[in-house]
Protein backbone atom coordinates (compact mmCIF):
# COMPACT_ATOMS: atom_id res chain seq x y z
CA UNK A 1 0.00 0.00 0.00
CA UNK A 2 1.31 3.45 -0.84
CA UNK A 3 1.78 6.05 1.85
CA UNK A 4 -0.90 8.31 0.38
CA UNK A 5 -3.43 5.50 0.23
CA UNK A 6 -2.69 4.58 3.85
CA UNK A 7 -3.28 8.18 4.94
CA UNK A 8 -6.55 8.37 2.97
CA UNK A 9 -7.74 5.13 4.58
CA UNK A 10 -6.74 6.49 8.00
CA UNK A 11 -8.68 9.69 7.33
CA UNK A 12 -11.76 7.72 6.32
CA UNK A 13 -11.53 5.50 9.40
CA UNK A 14 -11.11 8.44 11.76
CA UNK A 15 -13.93 10.35 10.04
CA UNK A 16 -16.22 7.42 10.81
CA UNK A 17 -14.90 7.17 14.38
CA UNK A 18 -15.44 10.87 15.07
CA UNK A 19 -18.78 11.06 13.20
CA UNK A 20 -21.33 13.01 15.18
CA UNK A 21 -18.60 14.89 17.01
CA UNK A 22 -16.68 16.48 14.12
CA UNK A 23 -17.67 16.94 10.51
CA UNK A 24 -15.73 14.73 8.08
CA UNK A 25 -13.99 17.72 6.48
CA UNK A 26 -12.48 18.73 9.83
CA UNK A 27 -11.23 15.21 10.42
CA UNK A 28 -9.73 14.94 6.93
CA UNK A 29 -8.03 18.34 7.25
CA UNK A 30 -6.45 17.40 10.61
CA UNK A 31 -5.27 14.01 9.32
CA UNK A 32 -3.63 15.62 6.30
CA UNK A 33 -2.10 18.27 8.57
CA UNK A 34 -0.65 15.48 10.71
CA UNK A 35 0.68 13.77 7.58
CA UNK A 36 2.44 16.97 6.48
CA UNK A 37 4.10 17.15 9.91
CA UNK A 38 5.29 13.56 9.57
CA UNK A 39 6.62 14.09 6.06
CA UNK A 40 8.49 17.26 7.08
CA UNK A 41 10.04 15.56 10.07
CA UNK A 42 13.81 15.54 10.06
CA UNK A 43 13.69 12.15 11.76
CA UNK A 44 12.22 9.64 9.32
CA UNK A 45 10.12 6.87 10.79
CA UNK A 46 9.68 3.26 9.76
CA UNK A 47 5.90 3.53 10.10
CA UNK A 48 4.86 7.01 8.95
CA UNK A 49 1.12 6.22 8.83
CA UNK A 50 1.18 5.00 12.45
CA UNK A 51 2.93 8.21 13.52
CA UNK A 52 0.42 10.20 11.45
CA UNK A 53 -2.41 8.46 13.32
CA UNK A 54 -0.91 9.33 16.70
CA UNK A 55 -0.56 12.98 15.75
CA UNK A 56 -4.00 13.11 14.11
CA UNK A 57 -5.66 11.59 17.18
CA UNK A 58 -4.02 14.21 19.40
CA UNK A 59 -5.21 17.01 17.07
CA UNK A 60 -8.72 15.53 16.90
CA UNK A 61 -8.95 15.10 20.67
CA UNK A 62 -7.84 18.72 21.13
CA UNK A 63 -10.49 19.90 18.65
CA UNK A 64 -13.23 17.90 20.41
CA UNK A 65 -12.15 19.31 23.79
CA UNK A 66 -12.23 22.89 22.46
CA UNK A 67 -15.70 22.37 21.01
CA UNK A 68 -16.94 20.90 24.28
CA UNK A 69 -15.48 23.84 26.22
CA UNK A 70 -17.23 26.31 23.91
CA UNK A 71 -20.55 24.52 24.45
CA UNK A 72 -20.07 24.64 28.22
CA UNK A 73 -19.46 28.41 28.09
CA UNK A 74 -22.41 29.12 25.81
Amino acid sequence: MTHHRGVVELASRLAAEFAGVLVPGQVMRLVFQADRLVLRSARRTEQPVALCEQIARRLLDDRVARQAARRDVA
